[in-house]
């Protein structure tokens, strides 16, 4: 079994690069931040932070030129659908009219079962009666950059577009009496581009609400899917700078990666409730 809990490499790179664009933007847009009446009574930064309670749906596959489709869903093999995620979400309104908006949560689950029949998994054949053994790793980073359409005391209109970055790590194991005889694993990192829209609504003086909707359809060297993303809460705030906030966040991805004469394919749905502590400033 591969411990796949540690953050990889890249995954630190990515988050490095994050934190670098931080760095440079704050530098080079920092005479054109806007005044007090350009944002309307919109904080200029706001960090969202709490845990995400999601259930997911995943199915892998293999494509062969001329061939069939073979498929492996998690749940059959014992993997839980349901986990635990801290989730992390902020914005910046950094110029005039521009604004960015971060966000990050993991899934990480695995499970045992019995393969039911013969399953010829690409080259690999795992056998009628083995144990089954699944894991499946995904870490997803939402970085998007937004356009301010319409920003008064109450209501807030963005159009923008983004890069998803979706981090997946699943592996199949056969067992006979608990000695591995097969295995076989996915890997795949990609920014996939994001296109956006973004609206806020201040109900009252303590209460909002805030929505989200994402969506990229691509097609373009080895890669074909689409990917939608959604989310909406509300928020609650103490005061200025303090607030509490609970919402309903999905992504959808169906993705297609052309590898030789095998494609990948890659069917992922995820959703749940997630509860946060805001911060404003």
């Amino acid at each position: 079994m591969t411990d796949y809990r540690p953050a990889p490499l890249r995954t630190k790179v990515l988050i490095w690069s994050v934190a670098a664009l931080f760095q440079v933007m704050s530098g080079t847009l920092q005479a054109d931040s806007p005044d007090e009446e350009e944002l309307a009574g919109w904080n200029p930064v706001t960090m969202r932070l709490g845990m995400y309670l999601l259930e997911a749906d995943s199915t892998f596959g293999l494509k062969k030129d001329g061939g069939g489709i073979e498929l492996v869903n998690l749940d059959r093999l014992g993997v839980k659908k349901d986990d635990t995620s801290p989730w992390i979400s902020g914005v910046w309104r950094f110029g005039r009219k521009w604004s960015l908006f971060l966000s990050a949560f993991r899934y990480d689950e695995d499970g045992f079962g019995v393969w039911e029949i013969d399953f010829d998994f690409g080259d690999i054949t795992f056998p009628a009666g083995a144990q089954s053994y699944a894991r499946l790793a995904t870490d997803f980073y939402l970085v998007d950059t937004a356009y301010t359409f319409i920003r008064t005391p109450q209501h807030e209109l963005l159009l923008g577009f983004g890069i998803y970055g979706v981090d997946i790590k699943a592996e199949f194991e056969a067992r006979v009496n608990e000695i591995e005889i097969n295995n076989k694993r996915f890997d795949f990192l990609a920014p996939l581009p994001n296109g956006i829209v973004k609206y806020s609504w201040k109900i009252s003086d303590h209460w909002a609400w805030h929505s989200s909707l994402g969506w990229f359809g691509l097609s373009y060297d080895k890669y074909s899917g689409s990917l939608i993303n959604f989310s909406t809460s509300f928020e609650y705030s103490f005061n200025d700078h303090w607030g509490m906030g609970l919402g309903y966040s999905a992504v959808d991805m169906d993705l297609e990666i052309q590898d030789g004469e095998l494609t990948e394919i890659y069917d992922i749905n995820i959703g749940g409730v997630f509860a946060y502590l805001s911060l404003q400033f």
